[in-house]
């Protein structure tokens, strides 16, 4: 098995998992009067502390430090504007 193959089952509820957060994100957002106006898989910061409940923690851990982690910082001033307007 290459090591893709068993990263799979092992990170399986990181596919249920953050699509659930964006979605309580962005909900948080418009409830907040804030339109996102980029949403896409770039702008989705995602921590490796926080997710997946598996029993093999060492093999979490071995993926997580296998394979990088990009965050990006997004500017929210464009999106609060009309807040101050």
């Amino acid at each position: 098995m290459s090591g893709k193959e068993e990263m799979i089952p092992s990170l399986i509820c990181l596919h249920i998992e953050i699509p659930e957060d964006i979605a309580l994100g962005v909900q948080y957002l418009h409830d907040q009067n804030i339109v996102h106006r980029d949403i896409k898989l770039g702008n989705v910061l995602v921590s490796n502390q926080h997710y997946c409940h598996s029993d093999d923690k060492r093999k979490i851990k071995e993926n997580w430090a296998r394979d990088q982690i990009t965050c990006k910082l997004v500017d929210f001033r464009e999106s609060r504007a009309a807040l101050q307007q």
